[in-house]
């Protein structure tokens, strides 16, 4: 993945992050919201890798700071970085063609980023906390399925609805359809 795909990638996330109130506003149910800001951190991580996604993660998590009045500085960057790292080391291991496998790693990595919150910020009440988390973290996923969407031609496409990786059909043995870092390998080897 190149420069372009960083970019567009990178200002998807800081888009999210801006317009996060609105759409927490909007997408909420009683007292629980979507985090899409760190739902785009983490298809970004799975897209990108953990040193990219580390630093959309600390531009996301300056932005996040600013909505979150009550939250320290810290709590907030700590947990957006470690969102993006986590999610980077993942997209190694995750199939990435299975769009279950993706929404599993994206309720993973918002449950790890508000566990480090409440690190850094204790409630003093933990099932109301935890409750909240857990309903945070099913929303993002359910705003994350069509992330994980592949249509007929083979192109895969992210959340902005653009292709982002061509996937060869016939190169395995199981299914045919390559992971994401296995065509990104597989593109490597044939530029060579």
């Amino acid at each position: 993945m190149g420069l372009l795909t960083f970019a567009v990638v990178a200002l998807m996330a800081v888009l999210a992050a801006i317009c996060q109130p609105a759409i927490a506003q909007t997408l909420s149910l009683g007292v629980v919201f979507p985090d899409v800001a760190t739902t785009c951190l983490v298809v970004a991580g799975l897209l990108l890798g953990p040193t990219e996604a580390l630093v959309i993660g600390f531009v996301v998590g300056l932005i996040s700071v600013t909505q979150m009045g009550h939250v320290g500085l810290g709590g907030v960057l700590v947990s957006r970085c470690l969102v993006g790292l986590l999610a980077g080391h993942a997209s190694a291991r995750v199939y990435m063609n299975s769009g279950l496998a993706q929404v599993g790693v994206v309720l993973a990595g918002v449950l790890a980023g508000e566990t480090v919150l409440f690190a850094f910020n204790p409630d003093p009440s933990v099932f109301p906390w935890l409750w909240a988390a857990l309903g945070r973290a099913l929303l993002s996923a359910l705003v994350a399925s069509p992330c994980s969407s592949e249509s007929r031609t083979g192109w895969r496409h992210g959340s902005l609805g653009m292709p982002i990786d061509r996937v060869w059909a016939g190169d395995t043995a199981a299914g045919g359809v390559l992971s994401f870092q296995k065509a990104r390998r597989h593109t490597e080897v044939r530029h060579e």
